[in-house]
């Protein structure tokens, strides 16, 4: 009863912490753009749509007090987002010739066992270069243990890239770190100009400028 008890004082104790965390805070710009669209179910927006703003501005505050935006007697979660379209520059270097790993197709499993967390008869792999996975195959008690481990033989291949293929994987590289960094439906690249191309003795610099939809806002403390 004592520890259903405390758990309830922690959750609840969490929940205001949280709270007031989340009431004394500020949203500003992470970059220079213009505003494209914006939702907000809680908190003051103070900018609007179609407006020029720079990195750093002020977009949405948790003080409600229209009257005294520095004031903190009238304070809400925020709960909102800012899309606005920006321009921004980026290096790419693309070796000319690149050293990938392929599996070869041969592999081979061996058994090992774990004697308090101790691995005995630990197996090696029989190829110069190799990766490896294991599973647990059988447990015995929880100190004997018993595993198989796979060994699978890889080869390493040099890759020669030309400009175009270059280009190619730069444009890739961009767009699938916009993908893995995207927190709304709304963000969108818009488009990829390449500005300039130099070619080295042993790789390729690509400079691009990249317009897109984005999440201007960052939180801050209020």
């Amino acid at each position: 009863m004592n520890t259903i008890f405390y758990y309830l004082k922690l959750c609840i104790y969490l929940s205001y912490f949280a709270e007031n965390i989340f009431m004394n805070q500020i949203l500003i710009s992470k970059y220079n753009g213009r505003i494209d669209y914006i939702e907000c179910t809680s908190g003051n927006v103070l900018v609007k749509p179609n407006e020029i703003i720079k990195k750093g501005d002020l977009l949405i505050t948790s003080n409600i007090n229209l009257d005294n935006l520095y004031s903190k007697e009238k304070l809400v979660p925020i709960k909102g987002i800012v899309i606005g379209t920006i321009t921004e520059y980026r290096t790419i270097k693309i070796p000319k010739n690149e050293i990938i790993e392929i599996y070869s197709g041969e592999f081979e499993s061996k058994t090992y066992f774990e004697l308090f967390k101790n691995k005995v008869l630990n197996p090696v792999s029989p190829y110069e270069k190799s990766f490896t996975k294991e599973y647990l195959a059988f447990q015995f008690t929880p100190f004997l243990k018993v595993y198989k481990r796979y060994f699978y033989e890889k080869n390493e291949k040099v890759v020669s890239h030309t400009k175009d293929e270059a280009q190619n994987i730069a444009l890739k590289k961009i767009y699938y770190d916009f993908i893995k960094n995207k927190t709304s439906e709304r963000e969108m690249i818009c488009s990829m100009v390449l500005l300039k191309y130099v070619e080295g003795p042993s790789d390729f610099l690509l400079t691009y400028a990249i317009t897109c939809k984005i999440n201007m806002g960052e939180f801050a403390s209020f």
